[in-house]
């Protein structure tokens, strides 16, 4: 099978993009609004700076899975739907509700083994 959609990326430019800089993007905003303020904001409420939010996506056993990474406090959260939209709009819907099933991650538990 020949890939159709993806490019090789052009390393030759030297622009990397900046860290923590929010797409703009109204309509993801508008649609998923817990999933984009885990990816995008660098603030708490309080105004103390904050580590944002990840999420690697992937397919796997007929479902699309995903893992959120909480790098600020060192959590991980997994979803799973038989779409990749139902698999978006999981994971928005578990950390606007407090939904989901937040755990160490293993790098944090790793570092806790070895005194750090």
């Amino acid at each position: 099978m020949v890939m159709q959609h993806m490019r090789r990326s052009d390393r030759s430019n030297g622009q990397a993009a900046l860290a923590n800089t929010a797409p703009l993007d109204a309509a993801t905003k508008q649609k998923l609004p817990g999933l984009w303020e885990f990816l995008t904001e660098t603030e708490w409420v309080v105004g103390e700076p904050r580590v944002v939010g990840s999420i690697t996506f992937f397919a796997e056993d007929g479902m699309w899975k995903a893992c959120l990474s909480d790098r600020d406090q060192d959590l991980v959260a997994f979803v799973a739907a038989d779409t990749l939209t139902k698999l978006f709009l999981r994971a928005d819907e578990g950390i606007r509700e407090s939904k989901l099933d937040w755990r160490v991650s293993k790098r944090s538990q790793g570092s806790r083994r070895r005194g750090g």
